[in-house]
């Protein structure tokens, strides 16, 4: 409700933009001020009554003894007042819902642990909002007030439940610096919202608004077709499905028995899906052999087309991009061979922090090949930081594809990946066909973990599309740990060429462990009533980056080495584990390679076809330039027997911690990538 009386012309001005939006006629928008005014929130009234339904399942136990009965009612929402409801009229209404809970995923299990009445909201949830679908957690004690096991439990299936019924919506809120950061906000209407039943031919409108006044969000309803007496009121929960394969799939996120009952339509998608990638792998395996047999011959022409045209200046000017001169420019400077240049259209190297859209047009460019390699380039132009296509190993949904490509969806180092957006129909026979799995979602284009979610739950995974376009992945539940603490490795990967192939790792700081800040208890996801997905400290490893964090732990390769040969034998690092990392990095490479090998070909063939046949987002690949250079930064996770696992690659990444372990990392990367020199520090992939 409004916190004080503002006159209904300024209600709605403050408010017009969002209610033509949400599509409230306007022949309501007097009326929800109003109502806001008095605070006239809808419950069960003399309008609206919610009645439990008995179901076929609920009579056969009602003849079964009262200890082993479990009753399962479905509500629903009747209007009973003898005047119809008309659309778009002064005799309709505007029904204004409030939200029992509003919360943000991180924080939802501290929010139900912290109430001061927890036992009696996790009693509420459960038997007047869960229930409504018929989907209470029994046995419930509303008089329990520790943490136990069987309370910890119910509430792990409680959340997972509410799920069922949560929404979101987001606001644009800016920090002390003026910097402005989208936050999203889930919420759980009442037991009103809860029990509208769903149709697709709805008799009401549901949607979120936001008094701004207040800052606080309601759920607003109104009729969209004439209301009887008795009628029962539905929504369209699937509103927002673009058609019937879509509404198919949002249907598993809002009702309990939808996955099973589309299972077998998604198992026919999911046939589909291995069956197209196996076939293209297959038409792969002489491309990715023709990239490893040049990638290890080191002829003299390949070396010489390779060579940096830089190579030979005493000193080498350079423009570093202003998002990179805090952290790198003083390693940069440890060396003065580089100096920087006061615009960049004087730069012989120009490092830049976005990936570019196009590239400077070129005479000599890698596509134009001489017996398929590239020529050598002239110094008229900058040497860049990056390859045409980067997105292609850089976007995580473009990475996937990539390499379920051309290598097929069954790769031991690559866990199962799907993109939510275009393969969910997949994801969900997947998901049903394993329930004892966890699965993370990712932004396609995220960093820092943010936006990523891990659950067991297919209406929290699906719903997380609302944020954004995202994948979801097989979450590996078994890590190898340090100190307790589940952790990832960082990579840094410099490539000099990619045909040849050319990709190396500094001897300096050729990777380092990030470490996750609470310790790794298996029995956090393998036993299903201690399973806390929620818990970011203990499954997320990239922590520098958090305010409520005080230090990241991490540890460089020495510590590292130490470490995993005290707990699995010696050598076990530098014989086993690092040599598979190098193999996983490298077939990464060969394979983005291959992809924008065989579209760059395709397209010199046939723009036209290609532009025709196939989706923009099916096109193209990392491709060759002879005036670039990189620097990959390759998360890799090993699991408990210390087989590697490729997490995502990311383009500019950061370095401040390998320039904390090493201060000239900066110079020796430049001097070996744009000079030519310092090959005895340096550690091919190849």
């Amino acid at each position: 409700m409004l916190t004080s009386a503002i006159e209904p012309q300024q209600f709605l001005a403050i408010h017009q933009g969002q209610l033509d939006a949400i599509g409230l006629p306007r022949v309501l928008w007097r009326q929800l001020h109003r109502k806001l005014l008095l605070g006239q929130l809808a419950r069960e009234s003399a309008e609206f009554q919610i009645e439990a339904t008995t179901t076929r399942d609920e009579q056969q136990q009602q003849q079964q003894p009262p200890a082993t009965a479990t009753t399962a009612r479905l509500h629903h929402v009747r209007y009973v007042d003898s005047e119809p409801l008309e659309p778009n009229s002064g005799s309709s209404n505007a029904i204004v819902l409030e939200h029992v809970l509003t919360f943000e995923r991180e924080q939802l299990r501290q929010q139900l642990s912290d109430q001061p009445g927890r036992p009696a909201l996790l009693h509420d949830l459960n038997s007047t909002i869960l229930a409504t679908r018929g989907l209470a957690v029994e046995p419930v004690d509303a008089d329990t007030t520790t943490a136990s096991p069987s309370t910890t439990a119910m509430m792990n299936e409680i959340i997972r439940r509410l799920w069922y019924f949560a929404n979101a919506y987001s606001l644009t809120l800016a920090d002390e610096n003026g910097q402005s950061t989208v936050h999203w906000y889930w919420y759980i209407p009442d037991r009103m919202g809860a029990a509208l039943q769903h149709s697709p031919q709805p008799n009401f409108r549901s949607t979120s608004f936001m008094e701004l006044t207040t800052g606080r969000a309601y759920t607003l309803l109104w009729p969209i077709d004439r209301v009887e007496c008795g009628q029962t009121c539905t929504v369209d929960l699937l509103a927002t499905a673009k058609d019937e394969d879509d509404r198919r799939i949002l249907a598993c996120a809002y009702m309990p028995d939808a996955l099973a009952a589309a299972y077998p339509h998604f198992s026919t998608c999911l046939d589909a899906y291995e069956a197209t990638f196996k076939a293209s792998a297959a038409s792969y395996v002489a491309a990715c052999d023709a990239a490893l047999s040049m990638a290890t011959c080191h002829e003299s022409a390949d070396e010489a087309a390779i060579a940096s045209p830089l190579r030979h200046k005493r000193r080498v000017s350079y423009w570093l991009d202003p998002a990179y001169r805090q952290v790198q420019e003083a390693s940069v400077r440890t060396s003065d061979r580089f100096v920087p240049a006061s615009r960049v259209e004087d730069a012989d190297i120009v490092w830049i922090f976005s990936i570019m859209s196009s590239f400077p047009p070129d005479d000599e460019q890698a596509h134009e090949r001489q017996r398929n390699r590239p020529r050598a380039p002239s110094v008229s132009l900058p040497m860049l930081n990056q390859f045409p296509g980067e997105r292609w190993i850089t976007v995580k949904d473009l990475l996937a594809r990539t390499l379920n490509e051309v290598y097929g969806p069954d790769v031991p180092w690559i866990p199962r990946t799907y993109n939510l957006n275009d393969e969910a129909d997949a994801f969900l026979a997947d998901y049903h066909a394993r329930p004892s799995s966890a699965w993370i979602t990712k932004p396609w284009n995220g960093t820092r973990s943010e936006g990523c979610a891990i659950s067991d739950s297919a209406p929290e995974l699906i719903k997380q599309l609302v944020m954004g376009p995202r994948i979801v992945q097989q979450y590996l539940t078994r890590p190898a740990l340090l100190d307790g603490r589940k952790f990832d490795l960082r990579v840094l990967v410099a490539v000099k060429s990619l045909c040849p192939l050319r990709a190396y790792t500094s001897r300096s700081v050729p990777c380092y462990a990030r470490m996750a800040d609470q310790p790794y208890h298996s029995s956090s996801t393998t036993n299903k009533e201690d399973a806390r997905w929620d818990h970011f400290e203990r499954h997320f490893t990239v922590m520098n980056y958090r305010a409520d964090v005080r230090e990241a732990r991490q540890a460089d390769v020495v510590a590292l080495r130490a470490q995993l040969d005290a707990q699995h034998g010696t050598g076990m690092f530098d014989e086993h584990v690092w040599p598979a990392i190098r193999r996983c990095i490298r077939d990464v490479l060969v394979a983005t390679v291959a992809r924008g090998d065989r579209h760059a070909a395709h397209t010199a063939e046939d723009k036209t076809a290609m532009a025709r046949e196939l989706h923009p987002t099916t096109v193209g690949g990392l491709r060759p330039y002879a005036r670039s250079r990189a620097i990959y930064g390759v998360d890799i996770l090993l699991d408990d027997t210390l087989t590697p696992h490729l997490l995502e690659v990311s383009f500019s990444p950061d370095m401040k911690t390998p320039i904390r372990l090493h201060p000239s990392l900066m110079a020796e990367l430049w001097t070996f990538l744009y000079l030519d020199e310092g090959d005895d520090r340096f550690e091919s992939f190849l």
